[in-house]
């Protein structure tokens, strides 16, 4: 009987510890899955990863080290096919063009990481 109850106890608290992180990614991040989000965020921290793709749906965020600065955001878009449409800037929003289709993010850039996140 005790160790259902201890059972049940640590099944809500884990719950509640993974709803709180979702959070918290959601809030800190726009990333619905905190794990994506964590594991992104040690990769860029701790093995010192050019960029990692935490969240494709519903929108597109990614991590990078800050020390290559927008020319990893660059670079990253010329493998998809992007160039940068520099008279449509503004601020830390970005614009990207491949043929007709445009792409505008967000650049968040801070001491530890950067985020590029799709409107």
């Amino acid at each position: 009987m005790r160790k259902k109850q201890f059972l049940k106890i640590g099944i809500v608290i884990c719950i509640l510890i993974f709803i709180v992180a979702m959070i918290f990614s959601i809030y800190k991040f726009g990333v619905i899955n905190p794990i994506s989000s964590g594991i992104g965020m040690l990769r860029v921290l701790i093995a010192n990863t050019d960029y990692v793709v935490v969240q494709r749906f519903p929108y597109r965020v990614v991590f990078a080290n800050p020390e290559g600065g927008q020319d990893t955001l660059d670079s990253y878009m010329e493998k998809r096919g992007f160039e940068e449409v520099e008279d449509m800037r503004m601020g830390n929003i970005l614009v990207y063009r491949k043929g007709d289709k445009i792409e505008k993010l967000n650049y968040k850039v801070n001491g530890y990481y950067a985020m590029w996140s799709w409107q």
